[in-house]
């Protein structure tokens, strides 16, 4: 099993529960590869690319269970490159790459989907986390919202892997919470699994308003990794959404042209899991 992301869709969620829950991943008779190993294996894509017998050979070394689980968001690459328009512009290519490595291992690929105007919000904030200290209105002038369609990067997935072999699942079901969240990911790697998904009210939370003006003003003075994540952790604990104002980014103008502009074929996606 292959959890390819999307990036802001739970991937995280979905790797704390089985690192910290591992008696649940060994009653399913399955490994779980963690995440620091899946950044050696795989990194941005490019590792499996020029590398591929890392990942084959850590596969390999698991064969003795039924199931060997990767959790890795990074695996498509970016979903914003440069001046290259297109959402995961590199994903055919890295997918291809991931099925060249597991040729020979009976893959399932499951990927996440939100809604456009919710992910490009929570990609934006997701860099300014990172140290990125421009506004919302300057980082999308590098986004073209005509051209932020899922179906390119299912089809890398579909070209790939087969269109039996992936599954497109919707992260808005996080709305009835994370236990459920994490259920609906174990019916799809193991249908009938029998688990009672007890997993507290740990959240990842995003920056208040606030939080994000502090960001912005504070992100160009810090000059190293180890200050951006202290900054990170600051931040996520005394300003975070969860008690303070969401930021405002999109106008409710803007979030429904969005949803409306791709909610079909979204739909299609997590019906059929094939773009049509």
């Amino acid at each position: 099993m292959l959890h390819a992301g999307a990036h802001k869709t739970g991937t995280s969620l979905i790797q704390k529960y089985f690192r910290d829950r591992p008696a649940v991943i060994e009653a399913l008779n399955g490994y779980f590869v963690g995440r620091s190993r899946t950044n050696r294996l795989i990194g941005w894509g490019e590792i499996v690319e020029e590398r591929p017998s890392l990942l084959r050979d850590a596969v390999r070394e698991a064969a003795e269970h039924r199931m060997v689980l990767l959790s890795h968001e990074n695996s498509l690459g970016r979903p914003f490159v440069g001046d290259r328009s297109r959402l995961y512009p590199d994903a055919p290519r890295f997918a291809a790459a991931l099925a060249r490595s597991l040729e020979n291992e009976n893959v399932h690929v499951i990927f996440h989907i939100r809604g456009q105007e919710s992910f490009v919000e929570s990609y934006y904030l997701q860099r300014v986390h990172e140290g990125y200290y421009g506004t919302f209105d300057e980082w999308l002038l590098g986004v073209d919202l005509d051209n932020i369609s899922w179906c390119p990067t299912v089809n890398g997935l579909v070209d790939a892997f087969g269109p039996d072999r992936v599954t497109v699942i919707d992260f808005d079901t996080i709305k009835a919470g994370q236990e459920q969240f994490i259920t609906d990911f174990l019916d799809v790697i193991a249908p009938g699994h029998g688990v009672d998904v007890q997993y507290g009210s740990r959240r990842n939370p995003s920056i208040s308003a606030e939080g994000l003006e502090i960001a912005l003003k504070v992100n160009p003075l810090l000059e190293s990794a180890d200050e951006r994540r202290a900054m990170r952790k600051f931040l996520q604990k005394e300003f975070n959404n969860l008690h303070g104002d969401r930021p405002v980014l999109f106008t409710a103008e803007q979030k429904d042209e969005l949803r409306e502009r791709y909610c079909v074929e979204n739909a299609t996606l997590l019906r059929t899991g094939v773009p049509q």
